[in-house]
């Protein structure tokens, strides 16, 4: 590491627009569209569309693809795991966050010091995408969303173990899971499709999105389709059918607690009763 001469803030502060990088006129994760842009994943609060140039892993590209219609106007850079490039004065690489398909830390080089800039990251095993890499540096700016000490995840295997005993339990009864459409969605079915369960698993409309995207990355690690093949959109009709299946896997803000009835017309706004 470099020899601390260089006050890490003379080269990436933040600004109304985001974190700033002066050597390599560019902005990580900028709030705003900004001429250029160096992305981390493609969470929502972390991609925005309208940037004239973007640099992002490749899939992270494809996501803000399939979820902004005015992707084709950004100069898109696609920048593997591993690779360098040289942005102005700045050398930038990724290196595995963890957190979703495509998620990485920004490697930042400058005058022999270097900053991570970890956008969002997960230390835990997630068959859905690469492991987090820790990289040395001079400067690690974190995200720090559950930082509090008042957080505590329990084990993964253990809370999927506790949902599938649930469903044997109670047979008879639905069960909702609220679980954002990119990420978190597809870590569920990971999970369920590790921990044995075959049976079919009902998808919020939300999933459509992102489904031809993250297939292909999850079904490599686990299979997520059952003997039947039968992984269905919530918007299905069949509402006996979708009472006897485990879940609907849902949004979280879709959830309504008051809900009587499974709205079949409106996949976006789901309530289901469990059957009497």
């Amino acid at each position: 590491m470099a020899v601390d001469t260089l006050n890490p803030r003379s080269w990436l502060y933040p600004t109304p627009r985001g974190l700033y990088c002066k050597p390599g006129d560019f902005y990580v994760d900028p709030a705003v569209a900004v001429p250029r842009a160096v992305i981390t994943h493609g969470h929502g609060d972390h991609a925005r569309p309208g940037h004239h140039s973007a640099l992002a892993t490749p899939e992270t590209l494809a996501i803000m693809r399939a979820r902004f219609e005015d992707m084709p106007d950004t100069d898109q850079q696609p920048l593997k795991y591993g690779e360098s490039v040289r942005v102005g004065e700045v050398d930038v690489r990724f290196a595995p966050a963890g957190h979703i398909l495509g998620s990485a830390q920004a490697v930042l080089a400058y005058k022999g010091q270097r900053i991570v800039v970890s956008g969002d990251f997960k230390r835990r095993p997630d068959a859905t995408c690469p492991p987090f890499e820790p990289v040395p540096c001079d400067v690690f700016i974190t995200e720090a969303t559950f930082g509090l000490p008042v957080f505590r995840h329990g084990d993964p295997a253990a809370e999927i173990a506790r949902l599938v005993g649930s469903t044997t339990l109670f047979p008879e009864r639905a069960h909702l899971v609220g679980a954002y459409a990119l990420g978190k969605a597809q870590r569920l079915l990971a999970l369920l499709r590790q921990a044995g369960y075959d049976r079919p698993i009902y998808l919020h409309g939300a999933w459509g999105t992102f489904e031809a995207l993250l297939d292909d990355a999850i079904a490599a690690s686990v299979p997520v389709i059952d003997a039947a093949g039968a992984v269905l959109d919530a918007s299905d009709r069949d509402v006996a059918a979708a009472r006897a299946a485990l879940a609907r896997v849902l949004p979280p803000g879709t959830i309504d607690p008051d809900g009587l009835d499974v709205d079949v017309d409106a996949p976006f706004r789901v309530a289901l009763q469990p059957a009497a």
